[in-house]
């Protein structure tokens, strides 16, 4: 039986911190971790079987570190996908809340199921920037011309930026850095 105060997350391979996501505040053992390996993401595209041990391995350190906070853990393996897999949790242990996944594919593989209410969607606190800031400056659809983005980034933070103007007397410095 699953405990009804608990408050389930599914972890990305790819948010594996237990210091700057949602779970990290208030009472861990109310906050519960769910991570998935799913073999049809293995298979989806041709990656290094390093790079997919270094990955399996870093969930299941990470899992085992949150057990160790004092995090319930649910670590499933499944030959299918992940929106199949967190529909069969949801069932299980009601809705489940997620940060926004930083993969493209896996934001569309989950779709129907933010759609449905089943997952619920938390702003990423992980990045420097706001997603907002991007669609803002360069748009939502390609060619995307990340220049202008990174003006903005350097404008708005500081970075690189000395009295309100860029260090080094411009903002890239692109063509130099492609001289042979």
């Amino acid at each position: 039986m699953v405990d009804d105060s608990v408050t389930w997350y599914f972890v990305a391979y790819d948010q594996l911190n237990h210091d700057i996501f949602p779970w990290s505040n208030g009472d861990r053992a109310k906050n519960g971790l769910i991570l998935i390996e799913s073999k049809a993401k293995g298979n989806s595209l041709n990656y290094h079987k390093q790079k997919l041990a270094l990955l399996l391995s870093n969930m299941r350190h990470f899992a085992k570190e949150a057990e160790d906070l004092g995090h319930p853990v649910m670590y499933r393996f499944t030959d299918g996908n992940y929106h199949d897999e967190l529909t069969r949790l949801c069932q299980e242990v009601g809705s489940i809340k997620m940060v926004n996944p930083a993969e493209r594919s896996l934001r569309f593989e989950i779709k129907p199921l933010v759609e449905a209410g089943n997952i619920s969607i938390l702003e990423h606190d992980g990045w420097l920037t706001k997603r907002e800031w991007f669609t803002e400056t360069v748009g939502n659809e390609p060619p995307f011309r990340m220049d202008k983005f990174y003006q903005r980034v350097r404008k708005e933070t500081g970075i690189l930026m000395q009295d309100g103007k860029p260090m080094g007397g411009k903002y890239s410095f692109d063509a130099e850095n492609r001289l042979p």
